[in-house]
């Protein structure tokens, strides 16, 4: 059992906002703000926070894809299968690189 806010965790843009980027649970629980860091210049800086939004969004789907991977690893779980071991870690990956 863990303490976190259950997911799934949405990735919002407020209206009229361009930079900046809310994660919320699907309930409009307030997760976490992502801010544009432009050391680099705006537009790396507007990709990154995306790519952090994303990753932050998606950290629900990860750790239940570690938890499958272990009791698939430790075979504490049997009634589970290689194929849908991988299946529900790839989604959780592909949370994170999807481009849209």
């Amino acid at each position: 059992m863990s303490n976190f806010t259950e997911g799934p965790w949405l990735i919002l843009q407020l209206p009229g906002e361009v930079f900046n980027t809310n994660i919320e649970s699907a309930s409009g629980k307030a997760i976490a703000e992502c801010y544009v860091n432009a050391e680099h210049g705006l537009a790396a800086g507007i990709k990154e926070t995306k790519a952090n939004a994303k990753l932050i969004a998606a950290a629900p789907d990860l750790y239940e894809a570690l938890l499958l991977a272990v009791a698939f690893i430790t075979g504490s779980d049997e009634k589970k299968d290689y194929l849908e071991t991988i299946s529900v870690i790839e989604s959780a990956i592909k949370k994170v690189n999807n481009d849209e």
